[in-house]
């Protein structure tokens, strides 16, 4: 049921999902099973437990610098998320997981359908908008009607985001559940060709840019491998990661028509501005809430043109910039730790999980429960070899 419900961001009670619920459920009882059955530890599971340890001290001290000690419960949802999948690892039963993560896509995707086809053909209202507003809580002021302008047809498009106010923390979701159907035989062929029909006509109709290129950037990849040679996966990481730092070097904020576009992609080359700020910063980063802190004090680009600049609370939109600065160098360690022993030890199947993942930290703030406890799943598939 946490796979289930974690692609569900609304409906909601204050910041309350249901995916927090059987998160909750989940950890209790995965404690009390854990606790009956003799089970050893290694000394890569001592390592990992360790390092995330590490981390999450990091972003509560840097919640604190920060001054957005909301932060600190976006760390302990970390915590209860991370030894929720190393529990369900321990137990040999982390792919119920993955399977209920898949079929939370299936349900985000039949929604996003049904959604799409209420807005169109029946009375231009989200069926979002039907849901009591106390149970809104988590949209706080977010519109749950989100549009774009897709100039190419020149049309005004409703985005049909799930269970959700954003595509962002929905859509990607199936994204991610398409490349682990594709590669991954957990339901029999006849079903998985449906689901993978759904999560294409889902994505089309969220109208996400970032969810979009990833998928085409995942066919052409798997095109490479197909055709050339599995030898490109050794260095793709660190090409994709280079052009994304580089990318933003080349555009100028000054547009006043696309300012938020640029904005996403000059977010990683930001980190040239990394050590302009003081020790404690640097080490300690500013926790899940602060980053936006860093952006206003220290990022000349952001102030080059008046009229932006991140609230409290508020980071820049882009996963892939914020884990250098949720904790600072020390949690930038957790990070480039997981990914490269993830990398190196997982087969092409997991290395193409971990490339789309990128591309979607590209361009979205995925600070989600689905996000941690699919990398979690990814990092533990990946080296349970070893251990």
């Amino acid at each position: 049921m946490f796979g289930l419900t974690s692609l569900f961001v609304l409906p909601s009670i204050g910041k309350f999902i249901l995916g927090h619920f059987f998160l909750l459920l989940s950890i209790y009882f995965g404690i009390i099973v854990l606790l009956k059955k003799p089970v050893k530890f290694s000394n890569d599971d001592l390592l990992i437990l360790s390092i995330t340890i590490l981390y999450s001290s990091a972003t509560l001290i840097g919640s604190i610098y920060s001054d957005n000690i909301s932060g600190a419960i976006t760390t302990f949802i970390f915590l209860i998320v991370f030894f929720t999948i190393f529990i369900s690892y321990k137990l040999d039963q982390l792919i119920i997981f993955i399977k209920g993560f898949i079929l939370s896509a299936v349900v985000t995707a039949l929604f996003s359908l049904i959604d799409a086809y209420q807005f169109y053909f029946i009375n231009q209202k989200p069926l979002l908008s039907f849901l009591p507003t106390y149970l809104l809580g988590k949209a706080s002021e977010h519109t749950i009607e989100n549009f774009t302008y897709i100039p190419l047809l020149d049309l005004i498009a409703y985005r049909a985001a799930g269970l959700s106010w954003d595509p962002g923390l929905s859509i990607t979701g199936i994204v991610i559940a398409y490349v682990i159907l594709d590669n991954f035989y957990f339901f029999n062929e006849k079903l998985r060709k449906i689901f993978k029909f759904l999560f294409i006509v889902a994505i089309l109709l969220s109208v996400s840019k970032t969810s979009i290129i990833a998928m085409i950037f995942y066919f052409l990849v798997k095109l490479f491998i197909k055709y050339y040679s599995l030898k490109v996966l050794h260095i793709l990481p660190a090409l994709v990661f280079i052009g994304f730092l580089y990318i933003g070097l080349v555009f100028e904020y000054n547009d006043a028509y696309s300012q938020g576009n640029i904005r996403h992609l000059k977010y990683l080359s930001s980190l040239f501005y990394y050590f302009y700020q003081d020790l404690i910063g640097i080490i300690f980063g500013y926790g899940y809430t602060g980053v936006g802190v860093f952006f206003n004090h220290y990022v000349e680009w952001l102030y080059s043109v008046p009229g932006f600049k991140f609230e409290d609370g508020l980071n820049p939109e882009s996963t892939l910039t914020n884990i250098f600065f949720y904790g600072g160098i020390l949690g930038a360690i957790f990070w480039l730790f997981t990914f490269i022993k993830s990398y190196f030890y997982g087969d092409y199947r997991l290395k193409l999980l971990l490339l789309v993942l990128i591309v979607i930290s590209f361009g979205y703030a995925i600070n989600s429960i689905w996000f941690n406890g699919i990398y979690f799943s990814i990092y533990f598939l990946a080296t349970r070899r070893t251990n």
